[in-house]
C-alpha cells in the first residue's frame, strides 16, 4: 500500500512526524517551509529520506477548492503513470469531506472514504490504482 498525505491550511502541527510515514503535500507557508527545508537538507546529507512537496496557495480559495485544485497534480506525481506502485490511499488533513470531494475522488477510483479527526482518508483498491 502506497499512501500520500495532503495538508490543507495552516493549523497542522505534525508535518515532520507525518513525513516520516509517507510523502506529504503541504501549502508553501513559513511553518511548513522550515520543516520541508530541514527534510530536504537531511536527505541530501544521506539522512532519512522524507518527501515533502510544497504547493502554492491562493487566498481566494477555501479548503475544499484548494484540495480539488491540487488533486490532479498529486495523482499525476503519485499515480500509475509516475509511481510504482501508484497511490492507494490519500490521508487528507485540514478539510472535511464533501459531496464535491467525494465525486472528484470517485473519478480517481476511490471506493472508501473514512473520517479523521481533522480530515479524511480516501482509499482505492490496488487493482484500480495500478490498472
Amino acid at each position: 500500500m502506497y499512501e500520500v498525505a495532503v495538508v490543507i491550511g495552516a493549523s497542522f502541527e505534525e508535518l515532520e512526524r507525518l513525513s516520516c510515514r509517507m510523502p506529504v503535500w503541504a501549502p508553501d507557508l513559513p511553518q511548513y517551509r522550515v520543516v520541508a527545508e530541514e527534510a530536504w537538507a537531511s536527505s541530501q546529507q544521506g539522512g532519512e529520506r522524507r518527501e515533502i512537496t510544497l504547493y502554492k496557495v491562493y487566498p481566494e480559495e477555501d479548503s475544499e477548492e484548494t484540495f480539488l485544485s491540487w488533486l490532479g497534480t498529486i495523482d499525476e506525481h503519485h499515480g500509475k503513470y509516475s509511481h510504482n506502485p501508484p497511490w492507494s490511499a490519500l490521508e487528507v488533513h485540514g478539510v472535511a469531506n464533501s459531496e464535491k470531494i467525494t465525486e472528484a475522488l470517485h473519478e480517481y477510483g476511490v471506493t472508501e472514504i473514512s473520517a479523521l479527526s481533522d480530515g479524511f482518508r480516501a482509499s482505492r483498491p490496488d487493482s484500480i490504482s495500478s490498472s
